[in-house]
């Protein structure tokens, strides 16, 4: 039977150029309101659910979240919905998430960085508790007894996948652009070298921009899009302009063979203002 992998990442919830449902409350209970382009990213993560819900029909759907889900910033506190109360974060992720994991037949999420997650991801092993706890089917390590993870090695119907957010390498620059994917390819098929369990396919966050080692190496690594748009960081980075694409990938595993989807969205761009000569 096929099994379905919707692979998301980096939703940053909480951030304010993040994903963020509609009609969630602070802690004085007044409602927090989207943005237009948060509008714009909530939709389209509403269409990424339900096209990861069709493609499933007939197989389980499940969920794999790539860390840094939710975003307490701690390089400088701002840009965030709510900078100080971590049960508001949390509850703002939670029900942000919800409608893509209350259909999954397993949840994974995998740890993201301590500066938008707190320190060893704390925040988001409290996130899996509480979805958890509305009833998502959250899978989490037994080796650790945790309900997240930081490396996740798992095979869906013969198809051996591994998870984590940092690849441990980046492409910064459009003109460099791929050559992270096969490096992240090679140190993972290095890493595994000999070993009986290898895996197929290795997908990765952090970075916010996809790139793809497809058939360079037997490992295909894949770097996934984030659901964030551009932030103060972004701006000093020089990225401004370029983080407006959103996304993730629908992984279809089916008797050792696997095929991928790359669902994208991108920000439409505003025409630019037109400037008028004084006479």
């Amino acid at each position: 039977m096929t099994q379905t992998l919707a692979i998301v990442g980096d939703t940053h919830c909480n951030s304010k150029v993040g994903l963020l449902g509609p009609g969630i409350l602070d802690d004085e209970g007044v409602e927090i309101l989207q943005s237009a382009a948060q509008k714009w990213l909530y939709k389209k993560w509403l269409k990424f659910g339900k096209l990861a819900r069709k493609a499933a029909r007939g197989g389980g759907m499940y969920v794999i979240i790539l860390g840094d889900a939710l975003d307490c910033n701690t390089h400088d506190g701002f840009q965030l919905h709510e900078p100080l109360n971590e049960a508001v974060m949390v509850r703002i992720a939670a029900e942000t998430l919800w409608p893509m994991c209350q259909h999954a037949a397993g949840v994974f999420i995998v740890r993201g960085t301590a500066a938008h997650t707190g320190g060893a991801g704390y925040l988001e092993e409290i996130l899996a508790a509480r979805l958890e706890k509305r009833g998502a089917r959250i899978i989490g390590d037994p080796a650790r007894d945790s309900k997240t993870w930081w490396g996740l090695e798992r095979t869906f119907e013969g198809v051996n996948v591994i998870a984590a957010h940092h690849p441990g390498t980046n492409s910064m620059r459009p003109w460099t652009r791929g050559g992270a994917a096969n490096r992240a390819a090679a140190m993972v098929q290095d890493t595994y070298y000999g070993a009986e369990w290898l895996p197929h396919l290795a997908v990765f966050a952090h970075v916010h921009h996809n790139e793809d080692s497809y058939d360079n190496h037997r490992v295909r690594a894949i770097f996934n899009r984030a659901w964030k748009l551009a932030d103060g960081y972004d701006v000093r980075s020089g990225r401004v302009f370029q983080a407006r694409e959103v996304g993730g990938l629908l992984v279809r595993c089916d008797a050792g063979s696997y095929a991928v989807e790359k669902l994208i969205w991108r920000l439409p761009r505003p025409k630019p203002e037109e400037q008028h000569n004084e006479v």
